[in-house]
C-alpha cells in the first residue's frame, strides 16, 4: 500500500447549537490495523462521539495517513489537537465566496453553504483561504441577530502543514459533503486521490446531532451529501469499505436509580434513542414535576416541542412529543393551568422558512387542546411564559422594533390563546426581556437587559398596568 502525506479535515454544523447528551458506544469495528490498511479514510463523526476511537485515529493520522473527518462545527478531539476552533452560526447570505489563489480554490466561484461555522482561533502557520459572504455574519450568541463584536465575513476555509502531512479545513458546506465542482475534484487531487485506491468510510458513530441526515451516509431512505461523496469516490474507481452507523440507541426509559432516601433525595436519567435538550422545569399542583424541551431524532432534520410529566419521585407518568412538517426551533416557556392542563410556547421555522411563535395548550394528560400562532416576524423570540389570574396566559421575550433594533415583547391572550394585545418596549438598541410577572394590581413586570443606556449590556427592570402600558 502507498501510503499518502496528506489530511483533509471537514467541518459541519448544525442549524443550531444545542447542549446534548451522548451515548457512549462500544465499537470493536475500527482497529488501528484496519486503518492502516487504507490508502484514505473519511471518519462520519458528531462533536464528541470520536473520543471514543481518537488514539486509533492520531496513530493513523500521525504515520501520515490520509483523513477527511466530518464533523460538527465545534470541532472534535482531533480538531482541538490540531489547534483549530470553529464557533458560531453562519447568518445572511450563507455563502463562501471570497478566496485566495491556491490549488483547492481554482477555479471555484462560491461554495454553498447550510449554517456554517466561522474560524476564531488557528495555528499561526495556517494559510486563510476561504470567507463568507460580506452579508453573512457569525452569529456567536446563536440568537439570529447580529450583536455587537460579531464579525461579517469570517474565515471558513484554509490550509496548514501539519508535521509531515497536510490539513485542510473548513466550516460546514454541501460542496464538501457532496460532489460539488470544481472544488470536489480540487481537494480530491491535491489529496492525491488515485484510482484503485483503498477508501474506508467509518460512519459507526454517525454524527450525534439532530441534523445528522446531512452526515449520516449510509440511511437508505434520505439522500445524503455524505453518501454522494462515498458514492463519486466508488465512480472514480477507488475501493470503497462502508462502515455503517451503529444503531442501536436506548428507548425511552429511566435509568434505574436507588429509591428516595428519608431525606427525599434522588435522581432520574431520561434517555431517549438520541439527543434531548431539556430549558424548563416546573413543580406541579399534585407535587410532581413536569419538564419542558426539545426532542431530536435521528433521520428528522427537525426538534420537537416535548414535555415529561412525572411523580414526585421522578417517575414518567407521559411522554409526549408535539411534531408537525414544520421545525420547531425551541421551547420558550411552560406554564401549568388552573385546570390542571399546560401551556408551553417556542419557536418554528416552518416549509417555506417563515419564523413564528407557536403557542400550545395540552390537557392534564398531555393531549393537544389548542394551538396558535403568535406575532410574525423571524426575530421574535420568547423567553418565559406564565397564567394571568383572569385564566389567560402572558409571554415575554424580544421582537424588532420600530427602529430596527430589539426591543422587549409582551403578549397577552385569553384562556383559549387568542390575542388581546401584545406591546413592545425599547431604546436606539437591543433589548430582551427574560422574566415577567402578573403583579397584584393585574399589571406586569418584565426583567432583562439592555444595551441602549451605555457601551455594555445593563439589566432593565419595566413595569406596565393591565393593558400593557407604561
Amino acid at each position: 500500500m502507498m501510503q499518502k502525506k496528506w489530511i483533509l479535515i471537514c467541518i459541519i454544523i448544525a442549524a443550531s447549537i444545542i447542549p446534548y447528551s451522548t451515548v457512549a458506544l462500544d465499537n470493536e469495528q475500527v482497529t488501528l490495523e484496519l486503518l492502516n490498511s487504507q490508502d484514505f479514510v473519511i471518519l462520519v463523526t458528531g462533536r464528541f462521539a470520536d473520543q471514543y476511537s481518537v488514539d486509533e485515529y492520531l496513530a493513523y493520522v500521525s504515520d501520515g495517513g490520509a483523513l477527511l473527518l466530518l464533523t460538527s462545527h465545534h470541532g472534535s478531539e482531533m480538531t482541538k489537537i490540531f489547534g483549530l476552533h470553529f464557533e458560531g452560526v453562519s447568518r445572511g447570505g450563507d455563502e463562501i465566496d471570497t478566496f485566495s489563489s491556491h490549488p483547492i480554490t481554482s477555479g471555484v466561484s462560491s461554495i454553498t453553504s447550510i449554517a456554517g461555522s466561522g474560524l476564531v482561533d488557528y495555528p499561526q502557520n495556517a494559510t486563510l483561504l476561504g470567507w463568507y459572504s460580506n452579508d453573512t455574519f457569525l452569529d456567536l450568541n446563536d440568537n439570529d441577530v447580529w450583536d455587537n463584536g460579531e464579525p461579517y465575513g469570517a474565515p471558513v476555509l484554509g490550509c496548514m502543514i501539519y508535521g509531515i502531512g497536510k490539513i485542510v479545513f473548513i466550516g460546514d458546506t454541501f460542496g464538501v459533503l457532496g460532489v460539488e465542482q470544481p472544488f470536489t475534484d480540487n481537494y480530491l487531487s491535491w489529496l492525491g486521490i488515485d484510482t484503485g485506491d483503498n477508501i474506508l468510510v467509518d460512519a459507526s458513530y454517525g454524527g450525534g446531532h439532530w441534523w445528522s441526515p446531512q452526515v449520516y451516509p449510509f440511511d437508505e431512505d434520505l439522500p445524503h451529501q455524505g453518501k454522494a461523496l462515498a458514492d463519486y469516490l466508488k465512480s472514480l474507481g477507488c475501493n470503497v469499505t462502508e462502515l455503517p452507523r451503529i444503531t442501536d440507541m436506548p428507548t425511552p426509559t429511566p435509568t434505574p436509580s436507588p429509591p428516595p432516601t428519608s431525606s427525599g433525595i434522588w435522581s432520574q436519567i431520561y434517555e431517549d434513542h438520541f439527543n434531548d435538550r431539556v430549558d424548563y422545569l416546573i413543580q406541579t399542583s399534585d407535587g410532581g414535576y413536569a419538564i419542558a424541551g426539545n426532542h431530536y431524532i435521528s433521520g428528522e432534520e427537525k426538534a420537537d416541542f416535548w414535555i415529561i410529566k412525572t411523580d414526585s419521585s421522578g417517575n414518567i407518568e407521559w411522554n409526549k412529543r408535539y411534531n408537525r412538517t414544520d421545525e420547531h426551533f425551541g421551547i420558550g416557556g411552560l406554564a401549568q393551568t388552573s385546570d390542571g392542563g399546560y401551556a408551553i410556547a417556542g419557536k418554528i421555522v416552518d416549509l417555506n422558512q417563515t419564523r413564528f411563535v407557536s403557542l400550545i395548550k395540552v390537557d392534564e394528560s398531555g393531549d393537544v387542546v389548542w394551538e396558535k400562532e403568535i406575532g410574525s416576524g423571524s426575530n421574535d423570540i420568547v423567553n418565559v411564559l406564565i397564567e394571568t389570574a383572569d385564566g389567560g396566559l402572558a409571554l415575554a421575550g424580544q421582537t424588532i422594533g420600530v427602529g430596527g433594533s430589539l426591543d422587549f415583547w409582551l403578549v397577552k391572550t385569553d384562556a383559549n390563546g387568542n390575542l388581546e394585545w401584545n406591546h413592545n418596549y425599547g431604546g436606539l438598541n437591543n433589548e430582551a426581556a427574560y422574566s415577567l410577572v402578573e403583579t397584584s394590581d393585574g399589571g406586569f413586570a418584565l426583567a432583562g437587559s439592555t444595551y441602549s443606556n451605555s457601551l455594555n449590556y445593563d439589566s432593565l427592570l419595566l413595569k406596565t398596568d393591565a393593558n400593557g402600558d407604561t
